[in-house]
C-alpha cells in the first residue's frame, strides 16, 4: 500500500514526534531468527502501545540488523496486545535472517521518517509493505520483490463495480489513498468515507454507509477473513493501473552502501521461495 502518513502517539516516557530525534521515536524488540515467531493478532486494530517486551538473543555471534518498520500497517506490520511486533513482514525477514545467519531487531518507526532513519543509519532495514516506487532517492536500494500486492476494489454487489469512482468510497485512515484515487479518477472529497482500519471500511460497506472500499488487497483479504463478514461474498476488482510492477511488487530497502546485507536478503529471499516457506508464510497472512 502507498501513501501512508501516520504519527504515532504519546505514550509513557517517549514524546512520539514526527521529523524529531529518531531515538525517541523508535521503539526496539529484538528477534531471534532461530526462535519463536510474535503471535499473530486478532485485534480489529494493531496496539498503539509503545513495544517493550524483550526476546533474548542467543547468539551473540550472528550480526545483527534493525529493521524499521510501523506496528500498526496491519498485516504488514502487527503489534500485539503486549506490544511485540510481528506481521508479514518481520516473519518474512525471520525467516530470511534465519537462513542467512543473522538476527533482527524490530523498530516502530513511522512511515514520514524511514527514509532518514535509514539514511541516518539508525535502522539497516525498512519494511512496511514497500512498493519499488515507494521511495526514489538515490541514497536507498530496494531488495528483490518478496510478493506482489495491488490496491483492491471490494463491493457487495457486482454492478457498484462498474462505476465504482461515482459512488461513496470507504478507504482506510492508515493510508493517504483518498488523494491519490481523487487525483487520479477525479473523484470529489466528499465521496470518501474514512475509517480506522479496512476493517472499519468493510464495516461502512457492509452496513450500506459505502458503496465499495479501496485499500491494499492483502490487507482486505486479511481482514475479509474475519466472522463479521464470512456471510457476504464480495464483488472485487483491481484499481486501474495498480497492479503494474512499479507499484505492486513489494520490496524492503536499505542503504545502497550496504551492498552485502541487500545480497543476504536477495539470497535468503530466494532460498525461502525455492522451499515453499515465503508462500506459506504469506497463505498466513491474507
Amino acid at each position: 500500500m502507498r501513501f501512508i502518513n501516520i504519527s504515532l502517539p504519546t505514550s509513557g516516557e517517549y514524546t512520539l514526534r514526527p521529523f524529531k530525534s529518531l531515538f525517541a521515536l523508535m521503539l526496539s524488540i529484538p528477534l531471534v531468527a532461530c526462535g519463536d515467531k510474535p503471535s499473530e493478532t486478532t485485534n480489529t486494530a494493531a496496539s498503539n502501545e509503545p513495544a517493550t517486551t524483550h526476546v533474548q538473543v542467543t547468539d551473540n555471534n550472528l550480526p545483527v540488523y534493525r529493521v524499521g518498520t510501523m506496528p500498526d500497517y496491519v498485516p504488514y506490520g502487527v503489534s500485539d496486545e503486549k506490544g511485540q511486533i510481528g506481521g508479514l513482514d518481520i516473519d518474512i525477514l525471520q525467516a530470511v535472517a534465519k537462513d542467512q545467519g543473522f538476527v533482527i531487531t524490530t523498530h516502530s518507526v513511522p512511515w514520514d521518517i524511514m527514509p532518514e532513519a535509514l539514511n541516518s543509519n539508525e535502522v539497516d532495514i525498512i519494511a512496511n509493505g514497500l512498493a519499488g516506487d515507494d521511495y526514489s532517492q538515490d541514497t536507498i536500494v530496494a531488495t528483490n520483490s518478496y510478493m506482489q500486492s495491488a490496491d483492491c476494489i471490494w463491493a457487495k454487489d457486482k454492478e457498484k463495480l462498474a462505476n465504482w469512482q461515482k459512488g461513496i468510497i470507504a478507504t482506510p485512515d492508515v493510508a493517504d489513498m483518498s488523494a491519490e484515487l481523487a487525483k487520479n479518477f477525479n473523484i470529489s472529497e466528499s465521496q470518501f468515507v474514512i475509517d480506522k482500519l479496512e476493517f472499519g471500511s468493510l464495516q461502512s460497506l457492509i452496513h450500506d454507509r459505502a458503496d465499495v472500499v479501496v485499500s491494499d488487497c492483502v490487507a482486505l483479504d486479511y481482514f475479509g477473513k474475519r466472522e463479521e463478514f464470512k456471510a457476504y461474498q464480495f464483488e472485487k476488482m483491481i484499481v486501474p493501473d495498480s497492479d503494474l510492477p512499479e507499484q505492486s511488487n513489494l520490496v524492503f530497502m536499505v542503504r545502497r552502501e550496504d551492498s552485502e546485507l541487500l545480497n543476504k536478503i536477495n539470497q535468503g529471499l530466494a532460498n525461502i521461495k525455492k522451499s515453499g516457506e515465503l508462500a506459506q508464510i504469506e497463505q498466513k497472512w491474507r
